[in-house]
């Protein structure tokens, strides 16, 4: 995912402003997209037989259920101070489906969330749905060759085995490829799910590997699409494959709480659960942990950082059934992508109110101040920002933007914000429904969004709102089905309208001036600015670029010679390189200006006081960071 920009300015300082996640967030939350999360099924909780134990008098049993009482105090005293001054950023028990588990080898659980870490969200590699059929959950292989993505871990070089538990509807063999080379083929049943394996020679890398099935046919399955395969999941194992669902379902790592508060997370002897999280220098890993059984536990918590040996930062080898709690800074890996690991060494250790940390932010207005309410929303999207150009997250940028820098000291910044797609359609689908690409739909370019989709427009109509869209991109337009719960409606592509920064604000501003002002509104403006082509008046482009040029980067063309650029049809030098990025800022600042107009305009007609003014983007731009241009 891109990182994008996105803060909101709440209200004046004066009145303490108002939490924006109540007033928008929380407004796409209640729409009744059905997003929730599945429960999953309960792990067992009896107990393992107790290794054999020396017997002790009366007097010493009551002292050992004394000293597991004094602890027990002490962990929850621990726990109730971390509750306290510190938020969960990432619980890890309520994000299974972002993490990588590891039993023997890597878990791939297609039919459950967990599988849109290894399907690229199901973007083009031939995978479709989460299905049921009694205790198994699986996923369609749609397409003849559907491909999975994992990362193997530095001492997994092999020899080890894939080993794939589904059922064929196609009828053949399946062939398995990992890298793009041929490892075998398999023979899966058609009536039920059954396991098959195929050998992996020693020498595989460490990194990101890539593995196809590969299937000769397909049948209509229950959803009425055709698919080739339903894939229980996938194992990368190292060393001999147990018999069996070993460890098959994140579900079994779930241990629910007996007194129904958060449940806990299990991991045997061998197991391990890591997520890949980008870290700044407010983070902690915290966490519970007591053992399962009556035998002692033991467990460790490693970072690993790309190019860097794995590093155990933490180790408990007696964990016992009162537990204790546990703690990492991770401020010296700060700017870093790190991989958190949590590994059982021994017996069956249970993790609760275990993940990633940030200290409590005081609310605005002090403890005892008061939020006054806010009446209306302004939202403004402005195409392809790239949050490094904001010195509100990059303070070495060279970009001007006097009115952001002004409006960010005045909000609350969400410093980690992260688009959900690379491009505006499913991105600003997300931004406006709540949803995720894989629930909305709307991902390629063909796709449309649903009608059963319910869009904040409509929420906010529901609720009495007057709603106002003014929108500069094509794709978010009524021919996707964008076009719902709008009172106002325009789109600059489909009308054959201007669809500069100056003009879409300006429209907007002219609608604030003939609104029903006995209601409140929802106004959402979407930019194009400074989406190609990079067309920035000459006063902006000289901000950034003032020298003289003849190349082939020309501010109308640049749409068509990025195409060419990525497919190295043309190739731009160190001076090229400068215009070009020189074309993107110039936008920036262009737009900035054209921005604090509606600032203005709000402040002439009085509505600062109580209306919530959000910014963020859909999606960045590439200037050769990895290669490439665009998005």
């Amino acid at each position: 995912m891109n990182r994008s920009s996105f803060f909101t300015r709440l209200c004046p300082r004066r009145c303490g402003g108002v939490l924006f996640l109540g007033a928008l967030i929380a407004a796409v939350g209640a729409c009744g997209n059905g997003c929730h999360p599945p429960l999953g099924r309960s792990a067992p909780v009896e107990e393992a037989p107790a290794q054999a134990a020396v017997s002790v008098g009366a007097e010493a049993q009551e002292a050992e259920v004394g000293d597991a009482k004094q602890v027990a105090a002490q962990t929850d005293e621990v726990a109730t101070h971390r509750r306290e001054r510190f938020d969960a950023v990432l619980p890890f028990h309520s994000n299974l489906h972002r993490g990588h588990f590891r039993s023997g080898g890597l878990l791939i659980d297609l039919g459950t969330p967990a599988r849109f870490a290894n399907t690229l969200a199901d973007w083009r590699t031939g995978w479709r749905g989460n299905f049921r059929d009694g205790e198994v959950t699986f996923s369609y292989a749609e397409q003849t060759a559907a491909r999975l993505y994992f990362d193997t871990d530095a001492g997994e070089e092999g020899p080890a085995k894939i080993v794939v538990r589904a059922r064929n509807l196609g009828g053949f063999e399946v062939g398995v490829y990992l890298d793009g080379k041929p490892l075998g083929n398999i023979e899966l049943p058609s009536d039920r799910f059954g396991h098959a394996a195929v050998d992996i020679p020693p020498g595989l890398d460490g990194g990101m590997h890539e593995l196809m099935l590969r299937s000769k046919g397909r049948r209509q399955a229950h959803d009425g699409k055709p698919a080739c395969l339903a894939v229980d999941y996938v194992r990368i194992v190292f060393g001999e494959p147990s018999d069996g669902q070993v460890s098959a379902s994140y579900d079994t790592l779930v241990m629910p709480d007996p007194k129904g508060g958060e449940p806990g997370i299990v991991l045997t002897a061998g197991e391990s659960l890591s997520f890949h999280v980008p870290v700044d220098e407010k983070l902690s890993l915290q966490g519970r942990h007591r053992s399962r059984t009556k035998n002692l536990s033991a467990f460790e918590v490693a970072v690993t950082v790309d190019g860097r040996e794995p590093r155990v930062v933490h180790r408990e080898d007696a964990v016992g059934q009162s537990g204790g709690n546990f703690g990492v800074d991770l401020a010296k890996w700060a700017g870093e992508t790190a991989s958190l690991t949590l590994r059982a060494t021994g017996g069956e250790v249970i993790f609760s109110e275990t993940g990633l940390y940030a200290p409590k932010v005081e609310p605005l207005g002090g403890k005892k101040g008061r939020a006054k309410k806010a009446r209306n929303v302004v939202v403004v999207l402005i195409d392809t920002l790239r949050a490094d150009k904001l010195s509100t997250y990059n303070s070495g940028t060279r970009v001007l933007t006097p009115y952001l820098d002004r409006l960010a000291k005045e909000s609350v910044v969400f410093e980690r914000a992260l688009a959900p797609e690379n491009w505006t359609k499913p991105s600003v689908a997300s931004a406006l429904s709540g949803l995720y690409p894989t629930t909305h739909t709307a991902k390629d370019a063909k796709d449309k969004l649903p009608e059963s989709v319910t869009m904040i427009s409509e929420h906010f109509g529901d609720l009495g709102f007057a709603t106002a869209g003014f929108v500069a991109n094509g794709y978010v337009s009524d021919k996707f089905g964008f076009k719902q719960g709008w009172d106002v409606w325009t789109n600059y592509v489909r009308e054959g309208k201007r669809n500069r920064a100056k003009y879409v604000f300006e429209d907007a501003m002219a609608w604030l001036d003939r609104r029903p002002v006995d209601k409140p509104f929802f106004l959402y403006i979407h930019t194009i600015d400074p989406h190609v082509p990079y067309i920035p008046p000459q006063k902006y482009l000289s901000m950034y670029d003032a020298q003289p040029y003849q190349g082939p980067v020309r501010s109308t063309k640049t749409a068509a010679l990025l195409g060419e650029v990525k497919t190295g049809k043309v190739k731009l030098n160190d001076r090229d390189r400068v215009r070009l990025e020189a074309l993107y800022d110039g936008e920036i600042s262009y737009h900035d200006d054209q921005f604090a107009r509606l600032h203005e305009k709000l402040a002439e007609l009085e509505l600062l006081e109580d209306t919530v003014i959000a910014v963020l983007s859909d999606h960045g731009e590439e200037f050769f960071e990895h290669g490439s241009v665009g998005h």
